[in-house]
């Protein structure tokens, strides 16, 4: 009798501490889709970010290339496109890599090879191009930067990049998305974690210009007050 009560109280033991611990599994499974779902919101804000400001950035490259030439409104322009973008991709990174530690189903398989983003940070060296640009061009009486040579080389680089970019998100938007309006479009990115997708092309694409030097020292004239 004593020994059956044992029994019956080692299995209640036994079940309770397996409820606990379902529960648990079920409230940490429901933590990490809220913060999925959040890192797609955030994702899919600075995916949105860098795809408007590349699409501006090959505005003012194409007409810069084709005049030769371009003022310190439109450089200012470029460097801030350029620094926001750097930005961007930064805190994409930082996503994938919170949704990478906390974010493990069983079915879960969009990785991304990370072992080469900080050589492949080409928005950052654009950035820092530009900006030494800034200045010398600061430096001088002239509103506008004459662009030749290696100036005119670069150009046509951030062209060629701003153009192989905007090809990411067209791709996107004909394979995955289709004709849905932005919010459609919004849920799609963030339910099936597209982001990861774009983030991956980002990366391969930036890649392509790894060995590109974007430089451009600086050479104060002039003080400036």
């Amino acid at each position: 009798m004593q020994n059956g009560f044992k029994k019956k109280k080692y299995f209640i033991s036994i079940v309770i501490i397996l409820l606990i611990s379902l529960s648990a599994n079920i409230i940490l499974c429901l933590k990490n889709k809220q913060y999925s779902h959040r890192i797609g919101v955030n994702s899919y804000k600075n995916i949105e970010t860098i795809k408007i400001k590349n699409e501006k950035n090959i505005e003012i490259i194409n007409k810069t290339i084709d005049t030769l030439k371009i003022n310190n409104g439109e450089l200012l322009n470029l460097y801030t496109n350029y620094s926001d973008m750097a930005d961007c991709i930064i805190k994409l990174w930082d996503d994938y890599n919170f949704y990478n530690e906390t974010d493990r189903g069983i079915f879960i398989n969009k990785k991304i090879d990370t072992s080469k983003v900080i050589e492949n940070d080409i928005y950052s060296r654009i950035e820092s191009y530009l900006g030494n640009t800034l200045i010398n061009i600061m430096s001088t009486d002239s509103d506008d930067l004459i662009v030749k040579g290696k100036d005119l080389e670069d150009f046509e680089v951030m062209k060629s990049l701003a153009i192989n970019m905007d090809k990411i998100f067209k791709s996107i938007d004909e394979s995955k998305l289709g004709n849905g309006n932005s919010s459609d479009k919004e849920k799609k990115v963030i339910n099936n974690k597209y982001w990861i997708d774009i983030l991956r092309e980002i990366d391969k694409t930036s890649s392509k210009y790894i060995d590109y030097d974007f430089i451009k020292e600086v050479k104060v004239t002039k003080a400036i007050y």
